[in-house]
């Protein structure tokens, strides 16, 4: 039976910290193979019923590669994840998490959530229906989820505030510690902001399209996805986020009582 070719490297998210630049910055390098046709594939939160060979099926052999690598944010706070991944691509498998202030990564969540339609309420209430605004910043509760099945080892940690400052001193660190030769930063990713939070012109045909490309997705149709892209859809259903919506003070600190232990948290794991 011929290998499959699974990922020995795990971007794990969580989301808004700077995923999709590194998505971007590994598929511009030329030697590492990703998900042919899509970002992420879902496999181990949302696709996990599809099986092996759906999976293995988005990563193409080659000739030369330096590394097999997915980067999917959506598994950091799903509670299955680290299990399901430990049973597929087993212990050894390098799990990549990219940690960001947590109250202003709350904040882009809910924008990004805004933007794809999931709600139009105001934070308070979008907290209570979409419970990842918050979750996905506890880092103190899914870091050792993640250590306890992989071991210490194999959890890197990786800042987005050094991506933010510094996206050469980023990508050394990255590559550094995931065993990577070093490439530098494509100049067209050197200053550029990838998914940006935009607002939605139309509730229902945002939701409509959401749930046509889940299943598009679900039957791996990412060129069908990719003509949609390219024919401007995005401008139809997004338009500017308006610039005064900003995070109020009463938001901010609403986020940091809820968040405060996070922040104890980092401080301790930049000591080690």
């Amino acid at each position: 039976m011929k290998k499959l070719l699974l990922p020995k490297v795990l971007f794990v998210g969580p989301p808004r910290t700077g995923t999709t630049w590194i998505w971007e910055y590994l598929r511009a390098r030329g030697d590492i193979v990703l998900p042919e046709g899509v970002k992420e594939t879902w496999f181990f939160s949302n696709m996990f019923h599809k099986g092996v060979g759906w999976y293995a099926s988005h990563f193409k052999q080659r000739r030369d590669y330096s590394a097999v690598i997915e980067v999917d944010p959506s598994l950091f706070s799903h509670l299955e994840a680290p299990r399901r991944v430990q049973k597929l691509l087993g212990s050894d498998v390098l799990v990549v998490v990219t940690v960001r202030d947590p109250v202003r990564r709350s904040w882009s969540h809910y924008l990004h959530a805004r933007r794809y339609g999931w709600t139009r309420k105001p934070l308070e209430q979008a907290i209570q229906e979409i419970p990842d605004i918050i979750e996905a910043s506890r880092y103190s509760k899914h870091i050792p989820r993640w250590k306890s099945v992989f071991g210490e080892k194999q959890v890197v940690i990786l800042y987005h505030e050094t991506l933010a400052q510094s996206p050469e001193i980023f990508v050394r660190n990255m590559c550094s510690a995931i065993g990577l030769p070093i490439v530098d930063v494509p100049e067209q990713l050197f200053r550029r902001k990838v998914n940006i939070s935009r607002d939605v012109r139309s509730q229902i045909l945002i939701r409509t399209a959401m749930r046509l490309s889940k299943r598009l997705r679900s039957h791996r149709m990412y060129p069908v996805i990719d003509l949609f892209k390219r024919m401007g859809i995005q401008r139809i259903l997004y338009k500017p986020l308006n610039k005064g919506y900003s995070l109020h003070p009463q938001d901010r600190a609403m986020l940091f009582t809820l968040l405060k232990d996070e922040y104890d948290f980092l401080n301790v794991l930049n000591r080690h």
